[in-house]
C-alpha cells in the first residue's frame, strides 16, 4: 500500500467521524424530545380529565344553587328575572 492510499484511506475515515457524530448527537436528541413529548401528552391528558371532573362537579354544584334561589324566589313571590 502506498501512501496516497493510505492518506485516502484516512482521509475518508476521518470524513466519516465528521459526519456520523452530529447525525448521532442528533438522533440521540430527537429520542429524548420523543420521550419528552409523550410525556408531556400523559400529563396534559391527566390535567384534562382532572379539569374535566373538576368543571362537572361544580356544575352539579351550580345547580344546586340555581335550585335554592328557585325555592327562595317562589317563597319570597319574586318573578324570574325581576329584581
Amino acid at each position: 500500500m502506498t501512501d496516497t492510499n493510505i492518506m485516502v484511506i484516512l482521509g475518508f475515515i476521518g470524513t466519516i467521524i465528521c459526519v456520523m457524530t452530529p447525525i448521532i448527537k442528533l438522533n440521540t436528541t430527537i429520542t429524548k424530545l420523543n420521550a419528552t413529548l409523550e410525556q408531556f401528552q400523559r400529563q396534559t391528558e391527566d390535567n384534562h380529565r382532572n379539569l374535566a371532573d373538576r368543571v362537572t362537579v361544580h356544575g352539579k354544584e351550580l345547580d344546586g344553587h340555581e335550585k335554592r334561589i328557585t325555592i327562595i324566589e317562589t317563597h319570597m313571590g319574586i318573578e324570574k328575572g325581576e329584581e
